[in-house]
């Protein structure tokens, strides 16, 4: 766990209880990230993690990390849209195949230029960096 804490220090929360107790006992777990050590191992650790829960969607988001949601991006969008009043603007920030729902809703969307060219391809705009994005949403405010 020391070495996982080393390697991954850019994360906040480290869990050592197995990812099945923790789904059994925490019934709204918006989504999980695992780190898979071996680059190579994690198209494999894909492929159990879909036959051990297919209740959750499983993506993997890069090279060495597989990640699992409860329900669409993009289906919780529209229940995020659905409960706002008068007009709305929404941008969106994404990097991963699980964001595609939403770059495909969404007019004024944003992929990481880092992500695989199949996700770049959905997104409106792209971008080195989310401050960058923010950045000129704050310009565009203070211009309107």
């Amino acid at each position: 766990m020391v070495r996982v804490m080393e390697t991954q220090a850019h994360l906040r929360h480290f869990s050592d209880e197995d990812l099945e107790d923790l789904l059994e006992r925490v019934l709204d777990v918006p989504g999980v990230s695992l780190y898979v050590w071996k680059d190579r191992d994690t198209s494999q650790v894909l492929t159990k993690a879909r036959r051990q829960a297919p209740d959750l969607l499983w993506h993997q988001t890069s090279h060495d990390y597989v990640e699992a949601c409860a329900s669409d991006k993009a289906r919780a969008l529209h229940v995020l849209l659905g409960s706002l009043t008068g007009d709305a603007a929404v941008s969106y920030v994404g990097d991963g195949p699980n964001d595609i729902p939403v770059f495909d809703v969404l007019a004024d969307t944003w992929c990481m230029d880092t992500a695989p060219a199949s996700v770049r391809s959905h997104a409106a705009n792209v971008t080195s960096g989310v401050s960058q994005v923010i950045e000129r949403k704050l310009e565009y405010v203070e211009k309107a």
